[in-house]
């Protein structure tokens, strides 16, 4: 009986040990590419005010994207201000046309590579010239 004590303790000791020493293996997965949408990108847009063309300049820091916009090929001015996650992003952008401010709040997200080379959106918006608000989609490309 004493014999069998020792294999037992002998035994138990070892697998403590092993027990201690493994560590276990965790696989993880490389996190999906970051998105840079620097630069300046072209497009249509279709709401239910009208249709025409958009162009923007944005800057991307980490995961805040700001810049300008312009619509129909008026100056640049107006505010893009949004966020990116991945190969999402949503935000809001805010222009004048005389004494109207018309705002824009847009979802949408990225095709391409990480570079982000064309996004689509869809927004709603509202002014304080217009008491009903509307919905659109912009296509937009990197240029």
């Amino acid at each position: 009986m004493k014999r069998s004590w020792s294999v037992l303790s002998t035994v138990g000791v070892f697998c403590l040990f092993l027990f201690a020493t493994c560590k276990e293996e965790s696989i993880t997965e490389p996190p999906p590419p970051k998105f840079d949408i620097t630069g300046t990108w072209s497009g249509t847009y279709s709401d239910g005010l009208g249709a025409g063309t958009l162009s923007f300049n944005l800057t991307q820091n980490d995961t805040v994207v700001t810049g300008t916009y312009s619509v129909n090929g008026g100056p640049y001015g107006d505010t893009v201000n949004a966020v990116v996650s991945q190969k999402n992003f949503q935000g809001q952008t805010i222009g004048t046309v005389g004494n109207c401010t018309y705002t824009n709040n847009f979802t949408g997200s990225f095709s391409g590579d990480s570079k982000g080379d064309s996004l689509v959106s869809t927004y709603s918006g509202f002014s304080n010239c217009r008491s009903n608000p509307w919905l659109g989609v912009c296509n937009l490309k990197k240029q």
